[in-house]
């Protein structure tokens, strides 16, 4: 799992690899482990994927600046977490 920009200000980039098709999910969790967002949740095709991030959160309001833990699970069986940081 890739950030790009990271640190981010108004919007990053979630980069990550599928060796198969199928289901997969991109969340965002804050360092206390609450739920922010939720960036995918579908299928996805074999390959090179990739999930943009606005810093909203799921309530539709800003996220606050801080360190943030992007979560991606997929169905070739794959579990990554990669740290991203919101700075304003």
């Amino acid at each position: 799992v890739r950030i790009v920009p990271n640190p981010f200000n108004s919007s990053m980039a979630v980069h990550f690899e599928t060796t198969t098709a199928g289901s997969a999910s991109v969340k965002v969790f804050d360092l206390r482990g609450r739920w922010v967002t939720e960036l995918l949740s579908g299928t996805v095709s074999a390959g090179h994927q990739q999930v943009c991030w606005d810093g909203v959160d799921v309530r539709g309001a800003e996220a606050a600046a801080g360190i943030y833990l992007v979560r991606v699970v997929t169905a070739d069986g794959f579990v990554g977490v990669a740290r991203a940081v919101l700075a304003k």
